[in-house]
């Protein structure tokens, strides 16, 4: 365990795409064909949420903190899955110890990063456990197809380490009863790592491309990895001018595609629109 440092890894990001009736598929298609992109490494992503009605909209994420599971599906392995508890924005007072700097248990991984999207710059803490995969949601198509799963099995703390809990209570001092949260999607995500973008030196060291599409949402995720101590502003400005650079297109108002899907999401099930509706416990 190290004190805590004001500087920390930056991690900058650009998103391209949105709503399917605003044409974004046809932006991230060409995006993916632009970059020389194929299908991709498949996951699924779900989010927690407090859902409980004549309350503050996704009170969790008001409160800066988001809930995730995520199942990374396998060719000729066995799949993967983690949970994540994260806090963004963060502030740093918050970070009491143990989780003021960097630190590692045996139960997962701990990060202090700053998250940078367009003009929009926060600080980002995050905990994450690997967790078996029959602990988290299984995909909606196999919940609801011919498989014979009724995806009625899983439990939401059984997803979430000691570890987790521990960061939860102590930094944010928000109960939380992860049982009473809502399961929100399944998210289809893609991800691509190493992506090919002609970068000026200093600018980072790898550029990821992540998809997500769920109902009406579709966009593509850019993002690049500064080390602590480097020049995250100019790296920022180097990133954007290769995106331009390489054709793509891209609004100067950012926004995560944390809170865009977790807002319409939100908004199909309480609206009971949504044939992803999931209850607390798991899927429906």
């Amino acid at each position: 365990m190290q004190g805590m440092s004001a500087a920390q890894p930056t991690e900058i990001k650009i998103t391209i795409g949105g709503a399917v009736d605003t044409g974004s598929t046809g932006e991230v298609d060409n995006a993916l064909r632009t970059l020389g992109l194929d299908d991709g490494d498949r996951r699924w992503v779900w989010f927690l949420e407090d859902l409980t009605p004549g309350v503050t909209a996704l009170p969790l994420l008001s409160a800066g903190v988001i809930v995730r599971l995520r199942l990374n599906p396998r060719n000729n392995a066995p799949d993967e899955a983690d949970s994540a508890i994260k806090l963004r924005p963060a502030r740093r007072s918050q970070l009491l110890p143990p989780w003021h700097g960097p630190h590692q248990d045996d139960d997962g991984k701990y990060r202090i990063e700053a998250d940078w999207a367009g003009r929009k710059r926060v600080l980002a803490a995050s905990c994450v456990a690997d967790v078996p995969p029959e602990h988290v949601p299984v995909p909606y198509e196999q919940a609801t197809g011919d498989s014979g799963d009724d995806g009625g099995r899983w439990s939401p703390e059984a997803a979430f380490s000691s570890a987790q809990h521990d960061f939860l209570r102590t930094c944010t001092r928000l109960p939380v009863a992860l049982g009473g949260l809502t399961c929100l999607g399944p998210v289809q995500a893609r991800r691509w790592k190493n992506i090919s973008l002609h970068l000026p030196r200093g600018t980072g060291k790898e550029v990821v491309a992540e998809r997500w599409t769920v109902g009406e949402l579709d966009f593509l995720e850019l993002s690049v990895r500064v080390d602590a101590g480097g020049d995250a502003r100019a790296a920022q400005t180097g990133f954007e001018a290769a995106v331009r650079a390489a054709g793509l297109h891209f609004p100067e108002e950012q926004e995560t595609k944390t809170r865009r899907v977790l807002q319409y999401l939100a908004d199909r099930v309480t609206t009971d629109q949504d044939p992803q509706r999931a209850h607390p416990g798991g899927p429906g």
